[in-house]
Formats: structure tokens, C-alpha cells, sequence
């Protein structure tokens, strides 16, 4: 063996993944600490792409993880998960550092047992003013507020009968007629189907 040949590190793809997802390193150390050299370590991304055997492991390890937490997340009950999200949060405010903190201490502030930051209701009552020259298109109870909006030549029904006519032609400024009703079809008619007609 020529001594000037450097001997080959072997690599190790699962090492890789299972140093990414479950040490929550970045991929350059997952990629260094499996065997990979500098150079191709920061490629990233890249080196996956380029190596197929190690997209299959950090798929295989995401898939792994996927179902551990779905088992984690079956085993526990709607109030133990209640209770876990809670104390999860005020551990991160009691231990974790500048923002991290701040922003557990808001989420556990926000929580229904606490409910910090809810705002107080307030019921706030205001009068409308109706702009000048506008009052035509409001009704009032004043008779002179309905006469402006009424036409001139309305003329009230007379209820002689109890009960309302309408005419057949509204007076209008082209006069009008109004569209007949039209009457639901007669029984005789409902007898024939879809395939009596002729279709085009």
C-alpha cells in the first residue's frame, strides 16, 4: 500500500440521521460526527441530494420519529396533555434564558387558568350624528320626515275589507304594469315525466 494515499474514513448515514433528529445537531456535526470530511460536511443540504444511501436513512430515522410521537401522543389523554404543554412551559420559564423565557411566561399567561391578558369588556355608548342634508334618507316618527321620502302621489289602501289590494299597475314615471304571479302547474301536468318531452 502506497504511504502517500490517505486511508479512507468509512461513513455512517444512519450515525448521520439518528444524530440530526434525535441529538438535535446541526447537519455539518451530524455529517462530521458519521465520517464525513469537512468539505463535504458543509455542502449540507447538498450532500444529501448528492447521496442517495444517506437520503434513505434520514428518511427512514424522520419516519421513525413520526411514529414515536404518535405513539407518545395516543398514550396520553386530553388532560395529561394538558398538563404536559403546561409544565413543559413553566419549566422553559423557570429555566430557559432571554426570549425562550419571556415567551413561555406569555404562553402560561395566556392559559384559561390564568387568563392574564384578556381585556376588560367595555360597553360604549355613542350617538350618531346624521350629517346636514342627509335626513331625508332616515325615517323618523315625524310626519314631515315620511312626507319628504314619500312620492307625492301615494296614496295609501284602503283597508275597507280588512284586508290590502294591491293594484295591478303601480303609478310610476313610465307606468309600469307589475309582473303577474305566476300559478304553481296544475296536477294534470305533474302526471307527465322527463321522457314524455322531445329533447334537443
Amino acid at each position: 500500500m502506497d504511504s502517500k494515499k490517505k486511508s479512507r474514513t468509512k461513513t455512517d448515514a444512519k450515525k448521520a440521521a439518528k444524530a440530526f433528529y434525535r441529538e438535535g445537531k446541526t447537519l455539518k456535526q451530524s455529517f462530521t460526527e458519521a465520517g464525513f470530511s469537512e468539505t463535504q460536511s458543509s455542502k449540507g443540504k447538498a450532500l444529501l441530494t448528492e447521496r442517495a444511501h444517506l437520503m434513505r436513512a434520514f428518511k427512514a430515522e424522520n419516519e421513525r420519529q413520526i411514529k414515536r410521537l404518535q405513539l407518545v401522543g395516543q398514550s396520553m389523554d386530553g388532560e395529561a396533555q394538558t398538563d404536559f404543554v403546561r409544565g413543559t412551559l413553566v419549566d422553559v420559564a423557570i429555566g430557559g434564558k432571554g426570549s425562550e423565557r419571556v415567551a413561555a411566561a406569555s404562553w402560561l399567561g395566556k392559559d384559561r387558568r390564568c387568563n392574564l391578558f384578556q381585556p376588560d369588556t367595555q360597553i360604549g355608548l355613542f350617538q350618531l350624528q346624521v350629517p346636514s342634508g342627509w335626513e331625508s334618507r332616515y325615517l323618523t316618527t315625524e310626519p314631515d320626515a315620511v312626507a319628504q321620502i314619500l312620492p307625492a302621489t301615494f296614496e295609501p289602501a284602503a283597508l275597507d275589507s280588512g284586508r290590502v289590494v294591491v293594484p295591478d299597475v303601480v303609478a310610476t314615471k313610465d307606468e309600469e304594469p307589475i309582473p303577474a304571479v305566476v300559478q304553481p302547474p296544475s296536477p294534470e301536468i305533474e302526471k307527465f315525466k322527463d321522457s314524455d318531452f322531445e329533447k334537443f
